[in-house]
């Protein structure tokens, strides 16, 4: 049967244990989404539902959850200029008793400026799910006993000139203002060099982005990013701990004969203040890596990678 609407549907699982000299956490997470694409005229509307359910059972059991409703359109297109539109509801309880209730709307403008220039400007407010796995991606040294909350990023405005310089090498960048209640700090009371979260006032966010992507010939390229940031929270004095002033990134990229790919990559991030407690800093530093790949098989892709190629040592946290 034929039918104008288009469907998704997607169920995922997942669990996470760790475990400290405290008490041992274990997350089980249930995350389920359903979208359904509606045409209306010339602008399709997508209607979408996203509910992320958990529970972190340490000393006890606590849940958390994030339920998201969204209407969006895709982009509309009149001569030079584009847009494109959504309402986003969000329903979300974390822990230490936050509950949210928010409707943000988000919209999208751009203008392609010249034939290589196009500028955008988002507005994207939202609240984005926290979960324990998520913060340990960030960095493993967490207590067992953190606490989990959900920012709230009630203001996210951005603008963005992409740019399309020559035929090989294409330009982004990016100015980005974000007001987030709830967003985590990092506090060591215990002086142990195991992190827990700490939450006060609003945290004010202003980066400026550099992205460069180069397609020297049909088997390399270059890409690189390089970020500075200025974060500051209205309860505590000076920058955010943590969030380095500038990082930065590059890749590069060569495939050889035979369907054998070598990546060689490098990074940088500033130094830091560590957490809100204290003044210890991690002196700023370089790291390497190295991707090889294989893709000579049918169905099959071999790959290794290496990190810290230069067996350099350095410190990301205290003490580690």
């Amino acid at each position: 049967i034929e039918s104008p609407l288009s469907y998704q549907a997607g169920l995922q699982y997942r669990t996470l244990s760790i475990k400290d000299s405290v008490a041992e956490t274990t997350e089980n997470q249930v995350r389920f989404s359903a979208a359904v694409q509606v045409p209306l005229r010339d602008i399709p509307l997508r209607a979408r539902f996203e509910a992320r359910l958990g529970t972190v059972t340490a000393l006890s059991a606590r849940n958390i959850s994030l339920i998201e409703i969204a209407l969006e359109s895709s982009r509309y297109f009149l001569d030079d200029f584009f847009a494109s539109a959504s309402i986003h509801g969000y329903t979300a309880k974390g822990m230490e008793g936050q509950s949210i209730g928010r409707l943000y709307p988000q919209v999208s403008l751009g203008y392609h400026i010249a034939a290589h220039h196009t500028a955008v400007m988002s507005y994207q407010p939202r609240v984005e799910y926290s979960s324990l796995r998520e913060q340990v991606d960030l960095n493993p040294y967490l207590s067992t006993l953190a606490v989990l909350r959900h920012p709230d990023a009630g203001t996210d405005l951005s603008g963005t000139l992409e740019s399309q310089w020559i035929e090989p090498l294409a330009t982004k960048m990016t100015l980005r203002y974000q007001s987030i209640g709830d967003y985590p700090l990092y506090a060591d009371s215990s002086g142990k060099g195991m992190w827990t979260l700490a939450y006060a006032g609003r945290t004010k966010v202003l980066s400026f982005e550099i992205e460069a992507v180069a397609n020297l010939t049909p088997n390399d390229y270059f890409a690189g990013a390089l970020v500075f940031t200025d974060a500051r929270n209205s309860m505590i004095a000076g920058r955010v701990p943590s969030i380095p002033i500038v990082q930065g990134s590059a890749l590069y990229r060569l495939t050889l004969p035979a369907g054998i790919v070598v990546s060689p990559r490098m990074g940088y991030v500033n130094e830091r203040r560590l957490h809100v407690e204290g003044n210890h800093k991690v002196a700023g530093y370089f790291f390497t890596g190295l991707t090889l790949e294989y893709q000579g098989l049918t169905r099959w892709t071999l790959f290794g990678d290496v990190k810290n190629l230069l067996d350099k040592r350095y410190e990301v946290w205290g003490g580690y």
